[in-house]
């Protein structure tokens, strides 16, 4: 059996339905808003190299993936304003602070739309 990588999984979602919210709780995610083409999803791995320039050259020794970084494009026609602000790292739509905010998390879940029933919302289909 081989599992598919993450950026194969995401190319083959096709149009999808986005939500944001927190996951742990039954009625926690709420629609994002309506999409109107592809949602593109792209990966910015950064390494840790550790090298030794002196005697070595530019060989790499040891190496470290720091985050991935995941940047997510979503092009909405229609957002529902009050939810704009749940993607906000503070968690409010003003336009900034004068001292650091703690930062609040939240989830962004995508959904394929094949995997959606029109009766009830999701289904699961296995491949």
């Amino acid at each position: 059996m081989t599992f598919p990588d993450l950026l194969s999984t995401f190319k083959s979602i096709g149009k999808g339905y986005v939500f944001v919210g927190d996951t742990s709780t039954a009625g926690g995610l709420h629609p994002l808003g309506l999409t109107e083409g592809e949602i593109k999803v792209a990966f910015a791995q950064e390494f840790n190299d550790l090298k030794f320039p002196e005697y070595t050259g530019p060989a790499v020794h040891d190496r470290k993936l720091t985050g991935e970084n995941v940047t997510v494009t979503i092009p909405l026609i229609l957002g529902d304003p009050d939810l704009f602000e749940r993607l906000s790292p503070v968690q409010k739509s003003s336009g900034g602070y004068s001292t650091q905010q703690k930062v609040e998390t939240t989830s962004l879940v995508i959904f394929p739309e094949n995997e959606m029933s029109p009766s009830t919302g999701i289904s699961y289909a296995p491949a």
